[in-house]
């Protein structure tokens, strides 16, 4: 029993390195400042710095007698994330929504095509490549990739918002990041196969208002819920969902897409 006693307390004299006055004294001092210290705010953010300085100037032996420094990483922690959302709050991708990604997105680097994605006010998104500039008329059914898209939340890591849409043409989710300047400009990284790329927005103004009836000889406006581009009239329903769709369809998009994820 005695020799287990000695080879505790050799262990334990091991493990304190057998610190010095002098080293106990310098971790004494840090332990005050930590002390001193109530809260991490950003108006004692110059304290919290101080005493971090001199904790990191400490040898190794000597920061392992301070014994409150985890309340010390503790406040540099609360302290970084008080300014990151400052940072957060003031930067204009904070605001973006999904109203601002309406309209036609040009591709900024191309050889012959170059690729144009527009996003509609009902969440349909097309895509088609021109070797010319393309206006909104020019985005017909063929080219839909999706029926809706989605926007998430500020991403604090990429400092962009993220987000996607299901690609019905490939059968696959594609991503999207967007960024805004102090100006107001808009930055989208698409990650999208063959239209994968950086676009910006091309500044055309884009018709918000509801489509006419594209049943020959109809001047109603198309139906404004649902996936048609026809008027309540000449409108189906779908079978599945019961939506207006177009006259000569049996299932909206959106049940369609559905439909092959299950496959």
């Amino acid at each position: 029993m005695k020799r287990l006693w000695i080879l505790l307390i050799v262990l334990s004299v091991l493990l304190t390195g057998c610190a010095s006055k002098e080293d106990k004294a310098l971790a004494q001092e840090v332990i005050a400042q930590i002390n001193n210290i109530e809260s991490a705010t950003k108006t004692n953010a110059d304290e919290i710095y101080v005493a971090h300085r001199a904790y990191s100037n400490l040898t190794e032996k000597q920061q392992k007698l301070v014994t409150n420094s985890t309340d010390l990483f503790s406040m540099v922690a609360t302290l970084e994330n008080l300014i990151i959302e400052e940072e957060i709050s003031k930067d204009p991708t904070n605001t973006i929504t999904e109203a601002e990604l309406v309209g036609i997105w040009r591709e900024n680097h191309a050889d012959s095509h170059r690729g144009y994605f527009y996003f509609t006010p009902n969440g349909y998104v097309y895509y088609l490549a021109s070797k010319s500039a393309v206006s909104q008329s020019d985005f017909i059914s063929d080219y839909i990739l999706a029926t809706s898209f989605s926007l998430n939340g500020y991403n604090r890591t990429t400092r962009a918002k993220d987000g996607g849409f299901y690609n019905t043409a490939n059968r696959s989710d594609a991503t999207f990041s967007v960024t805004k300047d102090a100006s107001g400009n808009l930055t989208m990284v698409m990650e999208c196969g063959v239209a994968s790329g950086t676009y910006t927005k091309t500044g055309e103004t884009v018709d918000t208002s509801p489509n006419q009836c594209l049943h020959s000889g109809c001047s109603n406006m198309a139906a404004s819920t649902g996936d048609s581009f026809f008027c309540e009239k000449h409108s189906n329903r779908c079978l599945e969902c019961n939506k207006y769709i177009d006259e000569d369809a049996l299932l909206c998009l959106n049940c369609i897409v559905e439909a092959l994820k299950d496959k």
